[in-house]
């Protein structure tokens, strides 16, 4: 017995990017892989678009997958276009806090008698940054405009490669015949598409009806069908369906042990054996599966950074463990998200696939502990009273160089959820260490005698703060200080 040909899925040999041609090898897209072209960032977009474009010869869209991918467009580009115009928002209300502080910090390094010319220099720069010459601000929100401007053209680059790769439309009865097997299949847990087995929704389009279920299985079998029709020996399909936590009739996974949360962790060893054999066993073909940082990879021809290779690795992983989290009803209430952002997109709307829940208070404590922007805001507000706090001593003009501030420990005084958990709105006390140098003027100075004194000193004080934790950007917002007082 040769066991190569026995048992073939198992002594597969790895794709020989080399020896594929357009007639002998079909590369295939899952809806979501598509979709992924606009969930990217722009610089990864844009190579896995370029990707996608040099390998076009070679694609074959399931109809199934073109109809999805319709139905998921709107939502996806929706998503991206607000997230564009969410961030254009935060600049402009951030943008004199990113001026100042480069004016402040750029030049601190630098030692004079005194700070005459480390505020010219700082002045100077500020009214660079201001120039309407140059422009900063305006270029800065026009590449950040841009984005949505890319996204609209790359989108109608794919649908015209789209437009040339898709099979016709089914037949009812092709259908239907698909689902029958896949009721028996399904009981014997045959892959692909069991995991979906109890889905109950049902989707229609021009003529045709189709359960939701046997979706990732009706794909399967129009890949089986297009490689039986010609010499086709390979068989690629870019998916990252595979990476949910839950999905287990595509990938062959093992347990290599426990993440950061202490949830079981797999490692995708490759396509299940089930699908390598039925594929060779229809058409003859080969049978690969990859998801979209793999088809890079393989299929640009250039390098990709590591930081590109964590960007689109943290996106799959992120988009696969909500999905799987997500409840039917969840999905639907995510599409009426979408439709509710319409109406605005200066709101505050963000996607609940991305979404990450405080649901408790403890968690939102630690949060604020640690959050810069709590720090800087409770830093400028100090530095501004700190001329008319009771220190011990009797202090003149002349007030220094602020240092630090350490926030010991943060209580949630009270707190309202907002925006269908999007968003929280708080009031918190905030004990807090600050630390700083005090500079001053010797009233008395005479030549031979120092001009000025320093003297270091910290107080404790309680803040009374205001603030919005927006959940999908983890960040802090709107933060505002309502009262102090020494402790």
């Amino acid at each position: 017995m040769n066991f190569k040909d026995e048992f073939y899925g198992f002594y597969r040999n790895d794709l020989s990017i080399d020896s594929i041609t357009k007639e002998n090898t079909i590369i295939v897209f899952d809806t979501n892989s598509l979709l992924n072209v606009f969930r990217f960032t722009p610089e990864a977009a844009k190579k896995y678009f370029e990707t996608i474009e040099k390998v076009q010869d070679f694609i074959y869209i399931p109809y199934l997958v073109a109809l999805e991918f319709h139905f998921h467009k709107s939502e996806t580009l929706l998503l991206s276009k607000v997230n564009v115009e969410k961030f254009k928002s935060r600049f402009n209300k951030n943008w004199n806090k990113i001026k100042s502080e480069a004016a402040k910090t750029l030049f601190s390094s630098l030692t004079f008698r005194n700070d005459l010319q480390q505020e010219e220099l700082s002045s100077y720069l500020s009214s660079l940054l201001d120039s309407s010459e140059l422009g900063i601000e305006a270029k800065l929100l026009e590449k950040i405009s841009s984005i949505s401007d890319t996204q609209k053209a790359t989108f109608s680059s794919l649908i015209e490669i789209l437009e040339q790769k898709t099979r016709k439309r089914y037949e009812q009865d092709w259908i239907n015949e698909v689902e029958k097997r896949g009721e028996e299949r399904y009981k014997k847990d045959i892959p692909p598409g069991f995991n979906d087995k109890n889905k109950k929704d049902s989707r229609g389009y021009n003529g045709i009806v189709y359960q939701q279920k046997f979706g990732d299985l009706i794909i399967w079998e129009d890949m089986l069908e297009k490689s039986s029709e010609s010499d086709i020996k390979n068989v690629v399909f870019v998916t990252s369906d595979g990476k949910r936590p839950d999905k287990t009739d595509l990938n062959y996974k093992v347990l290599v042990g426990k993440d950061e949360k202490g949830k079981d962790k797999y490692q995708v060893v490759g396509p299940r054996i089930e699908l390598i054999e039925e594929m060779r066993g229809k058409s003859g073909a080969s049978f690969y599966l990859m998801d979209e940082l793999e088809f890079i990879k393989r299929f640009s021809g250039s390098e990709i950074s590591n930081r590109m290779a964590k960007s689109i690795g943290d996106i799959l992983a992120e988009h696969a463990n909500s999905m799987s989290s997500l409840a039917p009803q969840q999905s639907k209430d995510m599409v009426q998200a979408f439709k509710k952002a319409t109406s605005s997109l200066s709101n505050s709307f963000t996607s609940k696939v991305k979404r990450r829940e405080v649901t408790d208070i403890f968690e939102l404590e630690e949060k604020l502990n640690q959050d810069y922007n709590i720090m800087d805001s409770l830093a400028e507000y100090v530095e501004d009273k700190l001329s008319n706090m009771d220190f011990e001593g009797e202090y003149f003009s002349g007030w220094g160089e602020f240092e630090d501030i350490h926030i010991l420990s943060s209580n949630i005084d009270e707190y309202a959820f907002e925006d269908n958990f999007y968003e929280i709105t708080c009031t918190a006390i905030v004990n807090a260490e600050v630390e700083f140098n005090i500079v001053t003027k010797n009233p008395d100075f005479e030549q031979g005698e120092e001009e000025f004194f320093y003297e270091s000193s910290s107080r404790d004080l309680e803040f009374t703060i205001e603030f919005t934790y927006d959940m999908d950007y983890d960040m802090f917002e709107n933060i505002v200080i309502v009262d102090y007082y020494f402790i």
